[in-house]
């Protein structure tokens, strides 16, 4: 089952997978390489299931079931290091299952996983997101982001269980706020896919 899909500048294609780990095609070679994520601290644990990835330079950070976020280097033939902040481990992000990444203007990591929307970065660590409250309801944390999309005007839409969100990811202060949610607004509020094609428009995916 692919996850997750990334076409580089050399026009190769990254695929995360469930029982691959990370592969990557090159279409001028016709090959695909593979790579099966293990953390040096903790040998016994292997990382099959790569849900999400995202390009950071010369390295990639993956979302992998049951190691939480890993930063892949020096990715060659047959060569790798797989290395883990500890504040992205499995116990420290709400919930281990990571089912999206997006990388921010300022250089922080939007994490979207079963607990919600975390942001990380190397100075400031690892902090959840909430969403905006209203007088009734006080600001809470999104329930299991599924989809995360930084487009050109430096937004990050943010798409799970309980509709599409969006905040200014260029801006430490701002705020998650609610686009849309209910029957109406669209077809079903879950959702898992988010896009912005070549003209600017958004898709989205439920």
């Amino acid at each position: 089952i692919v996850y997750a899909l990334h076409a580089d500048d050399e026009q190769r294609v990254w695929i995360g997978a469930w029982n691959h780990g990370l592969d990557r095609f090159d279409p001028q070679r016709q090959a695909i390489e593979r790579w099966s994520p293990r953390l040096e601290e903790r040998p016994e644990e292997r990382g099959r299931g790569v849900r999400a990835l995202v390009p950071d330079g010369q390295r990639l950070w993956l979302g992998i079931y049951g190691l939480g976020v890993v930063e892949a280097t020096g990715l060659g033939p047959g060569t790798a290091a797989f290395n883990q902040p500890p504040t992205l481990r499995p116990g420290n992000i709400a919930q281990s299952l990571v089912w999206a990444l997006a990388k921010g203007p300022r250089g922080q990591l939007w994490i979207g996983s079963d607990g919600g929307l975390s942001r990380w970065d190397a100075q400031d660590g690892l902090q959840v997101l909430r969403r905006d409250g209203d007088a009734s309801t006080p600001p809470r944390p999104l329930r299991s982001v599924r989809a995360l999309l930084l487009d050109r005007e430096q937004r990050l839409w943010i798409g799970g269980e309980d509709g599409l969100f969006r905040l200014d990811a260029g801006d430490p202060a701002a705020r998650v706020q609610l686009v849309a949610s209910e029957a109406g607004d669209l077809p079903d509020r879950r959702i898992f896919a988010l896009h912005q094609d070549a003209r600017g428009q958004h898709w989205i995916g439920t």
